[in-house]
């Protein structure tokens, strides 16, 4: 598959992270739309209000009314998206997603809003590309807390895929920005039957295996089940003008996400039940300026299928809390994709940057040696030390940085600390075979470490 290289190009401007891959010869295809979708034609109307009749006081649960109202409003275009806007500062009550997109053979459609699970539901088939997602101060809220199935009994069979506030579920080009996602999750911690409850979920397309430009932006996102945003694709070769497969030094083949294009920024997001951003997808993705608090594992975590994973993610400018286990985590086979990660400029008021990269030795065949996985750089990152903020480790030994079979790693300016005598390691580098390769290392202060400052 072919892939446009213009926007891709631009990403990589805008997050800092020209490489040689830019200059791969990638011709030029249009990106799939919703023009051809039953409720496809184009509206000179810019701004739609989401009608008054649909309660925005909260007193009724209104998730099937709003999915009736989004089925209706016409597809945009990439030239002139269309805004559908919430009454300022209403309060909807919605327990079950809102979807973007309801087309195709996705799963988590065919069960949420079908008539397969549901004889009552009649949402017909549409797709909202090209959409700016207004909230304009308004707050959703689920206040639901019966899950699919519980003790071997289904409970709520439209959840067996879980139940976020809102999925883009395929559409491309999609801003969701300007007010509050509020979840049901008021006590304890992780609970299973709740991880896939997340906030925002961001997907690729299985029928058209294009999506660009999927945006979360300005929003407080409270009280999540499952993550603050979920991100998930497919990957498919890069292909170069020849439609020629590429591929590092090394021999692994150079992959690119279904999903291109992925922002999330200035946001603040309290209380997660599981991680803080799932990255089990996305190409050119950038993660800036969000305050993180109460996330009950990981602040990013990334264990993406054989046929998923990430490419060219950078991380930067955020403050908050890490995760009640650590800040960053990817663990996956050999044939995952994950590449060119870089984490910098993050500043930690509660907890620290315990991250473990793991890379398979081997693909799933078990036999075939794996190659190391391109890029990661980790700069500038600061965890504060202060009251309250208790110092990493407790365990003898414990690493802070493991970074297994990845090549061209720098971490260089940051600072951390463990506990007096803690007497572990900083940096450790041999997960499941090879070190890393062509490694820097410099100007860290590791408080208590082994390597100290």
């Amino acid at each position: 598959m072919n892939f446009p290289l213009t926007a891709s190009r631009s990403v990589l401007r805008r997050v800092g992270l020209i490489t040689t891959i830019a200059t791969l010869a990638i011709p030029a295809t249009a990106l799939a739309d919703c023009t051809t979708y039953p409720n496809g034609v184009t509206s000179d109307q810019r701004v739609i209000t989401v009608p008054a009749s649909i309660d925005s006081t909260g007193t009724t649960e209104v998730s099937a009314k709003l999915m009736q109202f989004l089925s209706t409003v016409p597809a945009g275009t990439a030239g002139r998206p269309v805004t559908i806007r919430f009454a300022a500062g209403g309060t909807y009550w919605s327990d079950y997603t809102l979807l973007l997109r309801n087309q195709g053979s996705g799963s988590f459609s065919q069960t949420m809003w079908s008539s397969k699970t549901d004889s009552t539901i009649n949402i017909p088939d549409f797709c909202l590309d090209h959409l700016r997602f207004d909230l304009n101060g308004a707050t959703i809220e689920q206040r639901t807390t019966v899950p699919f199935m519980s003790g071997g009994v289904v409970l709520d069979a439209r959840k067996r895929w879980g139940d976020p506030l809102i999925s883009t579920q395929g559409a491309t080009d999609v801003e969701i920005f300007g007010g509050t996602l509020l979840g049901s999750k008021n006590i304890g911690g992780y609970d299973q039957k709740f991880e896939e409850w997340s906030g925002v979920r961001l997907t690729g397309n299985q029928d058209t295996d294009v999506v660009n430009h999927l945006v979360v932006r300005d929003m407080k996102i409270n009280r999540v089940w499952g993550d603050f945003v979920y991100v998930a694709s497919a990957k498919v070769p890069w292909l170069d003008g020849s439609g020629r497969q590429q591929f590092y030094p090394g021999g692994r083949l150079v992959e690119i996400s279904t999903l291109t294009d992925v922002q999330i920024y200035n946001n603040v997001m309290r209380n997660a039940g599981r991680q803080g951003i799932v990255l089990n997808g996305g190409s050119f993705v950038d993660i800036h300026h969000n305050d993180f608090s109460d996330v009950n594992r990981l602040l990013f975590d990334s264990e993406p299928a054989a046929s998923q994973g990430f490419s060219y993610v950078n991380i930067h400018h955020n403050t908050g809390g890490s995760g009640g286990i650590g800040f960053f985590q990817f663990a996956s086979g050999g044939k995952t994709m994950a590449d060119h990660l870089t984490i910098t400029d993050n500043v930690l008021s509660r907890g620290h940057f315990d991250t473990t990269l793991q890379n398979g030795q081997f693909l799933a065949d078990g036999v075939t040696p794996n190659s190391p996985r391109p890029g990661f750089v980790m700069r500038n990152n600061q965890a504060l030390n202060l009251a309250g903020n208790t110092a990493f480790g407790g365990t003898y030994n414990k690493v802070l940085l493991g970074v297994g079979m990845w090549d061209g790693v720098t971490i260089t300016g940051n600072s951390d600390y463990a506990k007096l005598n803690n007497k572990g390691v900083a940096i450790y580098s041999a997960f499941n075979g090879p070190t890393a390769t062509n490694v820097v290392r410099t100007g860290n202060c590791w408080v208590n470490f082994i390597e100290g400052c």
